[in-house]
């Protein structure tokens, strides 16, 4: 009969449900209804428990290591050794969507490259890979140019960067395929396209372990976070962070000339042959390492 009474209450009774909402903190009471433990909320609203507690969980993601003037927000964490564990990656039910439509490939993951180069038409829009909430979104002053920072339910956070037009605000609730920028080539880029990350806690990783660029799909629907997704050895952890594509290293590719690194990365020919103990005329073999200043 209580139960019957409740139900009746929380139907007809205006108590409204706070399903994908931001959920208030103070519980009134709470209540068994078919089997399901229900929580009774301020502001005549009402919530089942395992997703109370849950939406705390995303309280806390969204709030604490908050950072939106800085690109990385977990300092205090880069020589903490990483526990393992396992992460949905898609959490909250939401969907993964390819940032952008049409692109090629230009450049992958490396131990100087911390993403992918998407090469795409300039004013391509690029959409959200999940579902989020925006931590970061401006012109940074370094290789990343206009930048837009997505944080996810799962912990994960999104880079895409060199964009033309940042079309999100700090603090944005964005879905997965909702249009973030448009592709440009702001910071350090020689032409339009998008460079997309992936990182954990500060950490980047390879996109490429879990989106499958052909199909534009996740190749799992988990990731397993260890030190080995990350490349660190034991005893040897942040030496893996990058403040940005290239920003250490330039990896050689068919085509380049000293003056076009140089021009790329803002310095001159003579620094770089200096650093790199070359000489004007040195032949460049792709793959090669060149030290940037």
């Amino acid at each position: 009969m209580a139960v019957r009474f409740c139900l009746f209450l929380l139907l007809f009774s205006g108590i409204k449900s706070l399903s994908g909402q931001t959920m208030p903190n103070k519980i009134i009471d709470t209540i068994e209804l078919d089997g399901r433990s229900v929580v009774l909320l301020s502001g005549k609203k009402w919530a089942f428990l395992n997703e109370y507690q849950k939406s705390l969980a995303y309280d806390t993601l969204f709030s604490k290591n908050w950072v939106t003037k800085e690109i990385h927000s977990y300092p205090s964490d880069r020589n903490k050794p990483i526990g393992e564990l396992v992460v949905n990656l898609n959490e909250n039910n939401s969907n993964f969507i390819f940032p952008l439509d049409t692109f090629k490939m230009l450049r992958g993951f490396s131990s100087y490259h911390t993403g992918l180069d998407l090469k795409a038409n300039p004013g391509d829009s690029i959409r959200a890979a999940f579902d989020g909430r925006v931590r970061f979104a401006a012109n940074i002053g370094n290789g990343y140019g206009n930048l837009v920072i997505i944080r996810h339910y799962n912990g994960l956070e999104t880079y895409y960067s060199h964009l033309s037009k940042i079309l999100a605000c700090m603090d944005d609730d964005v879905k997965a395929g909702e249009i973030v920028g448009l592709v440009g080539a702001t910071g350090r880029a020689t032409g339009p396209h998008l460079h997309f990350e992936t990182r954990f806690r500060d950490r980047t990783f390879d996109p490429l372990t879990i989106v499958n660029c052909e199909q534009k799909c996740l190749t799992s629907d988990s990731l397993k976070i260890c030190n080995q997704l990350f490349g660190i050895k034991t005893g040897n952890t942040g030496k893996h962070l990058v403040e940005g594509d290239g920003s250490d290293f330039h990896t050689i590719i068919k085509g380049d000339t000293l003056s076009k690194i140089a021009k790329l990365y803002n310095t001159s020919i003579d620094m770089l042959c200096q650093l790199n103990n070359i000489s004007k005329t040195t032949i460049l073999q792709v793959g090669r390492k060149l030290i940037i200043p």
